[in-house]
């Protein structure tokens, strides 16, 4: 953060920044719903977080064109736009002064996050199951961030609770 706050100095805009550390995640949602954009500039990152919350959080995206890692299709008209080093000035502002126009929870709905990832991973598994000749008796469990990996029903986090206990007689422990 120290760098982030010598940077701000350093090009007279420290009294525009507000600076947040160490504060509940409600707090982030919040502070991120109220923003107009978000801007995710490195170059060789994957499926950050911070990008999957600002669209279902409804706050459009710029990412940075040279990234690799990011999903591409998940940055589009519905959801923000790329900018190389050169125009992120100008995107920035196009996209503040356009924020409204973006749909990007229902297009995050539709898309992505753990309902359709779910939905996806379970209807493979079984395709591949039936089509091997094997009984499918039971869909997957689904599990989402919130902000750290759990089970979306605590009944099924009890379920599985027996087959990680017997899993872990395979561990190297």
């Amino acid at each position: 953060m120290n760098d982030v706050k010598k940077d701000a100095v350093k090009y007279g805009v420290l009294s525009c920044c507000q600076f947040f550390e160490n504060i509940p995640h409600a707090e982030v949602a919040r502070i991120l719903r109220n923003s107009k954009v978000c801007a995710m500039l490195s170059k060789a990152e994957g499926a950050n977080r911070a990008i999957y919350e600002a669209l279902f959080s409804g706050v459009p995206i710029v990412v940075c064109r040279d990234n690799i890692g990011v999903n591409r299709a998940h940055v589009n008209e519905h959801t923000g736009a790329f900018a190389s080093d050169e125009e992120l000035d100008r995107v920035i502002e196009r996209m503040i002064a356009g924020y409204a126009a973006y749909d990007t929870r229902t297009w995050a709905l539709a898309n992505t996050g753990y309902v359709n990832a779910t939905r996806v991973v379970n209807d493979t598994l079984k395709r591949l199951a039936l089509e091997a000749g094997e009984p499918w008796t039971q869909d997957i469990c689904p599990k989402k961030n919130g902000p750290n990996l759990l089970y979306v029903s605590e009944e099924d986090r009890l379920a599985m609770e027996p087959e990680y206990k017997r899993l872990e007689a395979y561990l190297d422990l």
